[in-house]
């Protein structure tokens, strides 16, 4: 399973997914091709059970913290409780000096996102 990430977007992960030249399931893709609601939901939360999850960070600090926000909360199980094998795409641009600086950047975005949206 992967999160939304515009991390892997740009590295190309999400149309290497799509393409299905792995030889992994993806996840994602099929929740998102099923129609039926009560499908989907119940595709949803399967996936959170997944083996594996690849996502990003929003922000890293220097001293290691990991700061994450999600719009719909979908990437927490998997980030807190049930994947047992993370994999977290974070490019140094996210790195910043302190915890302050991490929220600042999550604020930010959020306005921008805002603005631009």
């Amino acid at each position: 399973m992967n999160g939304a990430s515009r991390t892997l977007e740009e590295i190309g992960y999400v149309d290497y997914l799509k393409s299905g030249t792995h030889g992994w399931k993806n996840l994602h893709e099929e929740i998102l091709a099923e129609k039926d609601p009560a499908t989907q939901a119940l595709l949803r939360k399967q996936s959170v059970l997944s083996d594996y999850y690849l996502g990003s960070a929003h922000a890293v600090t220097q001293t290691g913290e990991l700061v994450i926000a999600s719009n719909s909360g979908s990437q927490l199980p998997h980030l807190a409780y049930t994947s047992p094998n993370i994999i977290l795409v974070v490019g140094t641009h996210k790195i910043v000096p302190t915890l302050q600086d991490a929220l600042a950047r999550i604020v930010n975005m959020f306005c921008r996102s805002k603005i631009s949206g």
